[in-house]
């Protein structure tokens, strides 16, 4: 599992590991302030390169090689900008609508699967996230 840190969070973390804060299983622990919650985790997903096929537990699908690249791209990447995207999976000048559109037949792609993830497009940024 992945979680995403703040800053604090993962500068907690370094100091109990550099201060050598273990576990008995091995793990550190980092206490956070209470209210204090993770972000959410990305989720776990594989790629097949060849068939432009996305797996995850159960599900896979197939995708076009344009909903492939953007979904490999924000899964690797974390929340990234439109600018971005335009440019490493159009490789060319295109609208936010239609960088807008992309993700949203992608979601219904997804979901139509059985995937219980989604991208989320917030402030001209995309990220991929668990389904609440």
């Amino acid at each position: 599992m992945i979680v995403l840190l703040t800053d604090r969070e993962a500068q907690q973390a370094i100091n109990a590991i550099a201060n050598g804060v273990r576990r008995s299983d091995g793990l550190v622990q980092v206490d956070l302030p209470i209210g204090s919650t993770p972000t959410t985790a990305t989720p776990a997903l594989s790629f097949n390169v060849l068939s432009s096929t996305v797996n995850s537990g159960r599900c896979s699908a197939r995708l076009s090689v344009t909903q492939f690249a953007l979904l490999k791209y924000v899964s690797d990447n974390g929340r990234v900008s439109f600018e971005d995207l335009q440019d490493v999976v159009w490789k060319k000048d295109t609208t936010d609508g239609a960088v807008r559109a992309a993700c949203s037949k992608l979601n219904a792609r997804l979901l139509k699967c059985g995937f219980t993830c989604e991208l989320l497009v917030h402030h001209g940024h995309v990220s991929l996230e668990e389904m609440g």
